[in-house]
């Protein structure tokens, strides 16, 4: 991810958490060709994860010709604190966990196979939330996915 997009998520990702009475989903629509209609969606979970603190955010790009061409992933805990920068500071780590990537990388491995396969419905176990269509990512991705499916729909 670009440092660019980075920080425009980050901006926001903030903005969405400063308007809290405010529509939680945002949708800015341009044209409409087959498929998705080309815009930037975004959209969060409606509560923090009672297991890492975290509520889940996405931004997804659609261009003109409806096909999704970038997804950004992100969580934000109660405080503000966004958990790519948790990530790098080294306050959540998954390789402690056995994982060999960091949330960021799998979050990029599973934005990347969404884009690769414009298929948001990935498969996963119903009872663990986790995949084995995406290599590299262990961790549960129905939350993630339910957040994105929130947002273009």
């Amino acid at each position: 991810m670009k440092k660019l997009s980075k920080l425009a998520l980050s901006a926001i990702l903030l903005t969405m958490l400063a308007s809290c009475g405010s529509k939680e989903e945002t949708k800015k629509e341009e044209t409409k060709k087959d498929g998705l209609t080309a815009g930037t969606y975004t959209a969060e979970s409606d509560e923090y994860n009672m297991y890492n603190g975290f509520k889940d955010l996405v931004e997804v790009v659609v261009d003109e010709d409806g096909k999704i061409i970038e997804i950004s992933f992100e969580g934000v805990d109660e405080f503000g604190r966004l958990k790519s920068e948790a990530v790098k500071e080294g306050d959540y780590d998954m390789t402690v966990a056995g994982s060999t990537k960091t949330w960021i990388e799998q979050m990029e491995l599973l934005g990347q196979h969404i884009i690769k396969t414009q298929n948001i419905n990935v498969e996963y176990d119903e009872e663990t939330g986790k995949t084995d269509a995406i290599s590299g990512v262990t961790i549960t991705i129905n939350e993630h996915i339910d957040v994105l499916s929130k947002a273009l729909n």
